[in-house]
């Protein structure tokens, strides 16, 4: 598809007017059993990020997790509807989201503490700068 627009000055000088629309792929289309691949049909669910969790508690590998995965499941193998890409990009959600956990955990000791042998900079956002702490002897 392709669409040729031009700016419309006249009327409304910040919107664009569209000239012409050519609705005729300039590719081939995927065929339906490699359409699962493109990220926006990819998903895992709930359900499914709650037993990935669970196996991956259980040290098992990526690989071993999407085995399993299509066994508790009963497809064949590649037909879930996620890529262990999916699983890495799932896990480095979560590692992140611990990531900002703890530096708000840090700021919140940092809060605390500021007044008993430390110093704190900020910059003018109030995002932390400097630190110095001495614990008490």
């Amino acid at each position: 598809m392709t669409i040729k627009l031009k700016k419309s000055f006249e009327i409304f000088p910040n919107e664009w007017q569209v000239i012409e629309l050519i609705s005729n792929h300039n590719h081939d289309l995927l065929p339906p059993d490699q359409v699962r691949f493109l990220a926006s049909y990819r998903n895992i669910s709930v359900e499914d990020e709650k037993r990935i969790s669970l196996l991956k508690e259980a040290n098992l590998s990526v690989k071993q997790i999407m085995r399993v995965m299509e066994l508790e499941k009963n497809v064949k193998y590649g037909d879930l509807p996620f890529l262990q890409k999916d699983i890495h990009n799932f896990f480095n959600k979560i590692h992140q989201g611990k990531l900002d956990g703890d530096a708000d955990d840090l700021l919140q000791f940092c809060k605390c503490a500021k007044d008993e042998n430390s110093c704190f900079q900020f910059d003018k956002e109030k995002r932390l700068e400097n630190i110095f702490w001495s614990p008490p002897h």
